[in-house]
């Protein structure tokens, strides 16, 4: 897990209005600067602790970290979804930030109907394609965000 993102932007992806990003200390670290109570939310505190069981050299821990609301996402409150780890996309095991962008990519080519993303605790969430690839820039242009993925990431 980072612990610093020098000279770096953090990386994000944003599909059907959800923001993706990973789980690094600068992103524990706003934790105690913007919230009231200055505690990290004890799901992260806890992946954080277990970070060292990380199975492979670029793994990262994939986390949604806000829903940006639009009628794509209706019915998701951000604050039952932000900072739920994001452990597959239509049933693949996710590997990293990049691994999630190339997937999403797969569906938009292979013209699915829906997606499904995996989290913790055996719940989902399944948005429309269709709908998502429609609702992309308005999402964008609502929330005054250049780009819909980091650079990093996009192909």
């Amino acid at each position: 897990m980072p612990c610093h993102l020098h000279d770096q932007q953090p990386e994000y992806l944003i599909y059907g209005g959800i923001v993706f990003t990973t789980l690094s200390l600068p992103y524990l670290n706003q934790f105690s600067e913007y919230q009231p109570s200055g505690e990290i939310p004890i799901n992260l505190h806890n992946m954080y602790s277990f970070h060292n069981r990380l199975e492979f050299i670029g793994q990262q821990i994939v986390i949604i970290n806000q829903i940006l609301v639009d009628n794509v996402n209706m019915g998701l409150d951000s604050s039952n979804y932000a900072h739920s780890f994001v452990f597959s996309v239509n049933d693949i095991k996710i590997k990293n930030l990049k691994h999630l962008a190339n997937e999403i990519d797969k569906v938009k080519d292979e013209k699915n109907q829906y997606i499904k993303f995996g989290l913790r605790l055996n719940r989902f969430i399944v948005i429309s394609t269709d709908e998502a690839r429609n609702a992309e820039e308005r999402i964008l242009k609502q929330n005054s965000i250049a780009l819909g993925r980091s650079e990093n990431l996009i192909v």
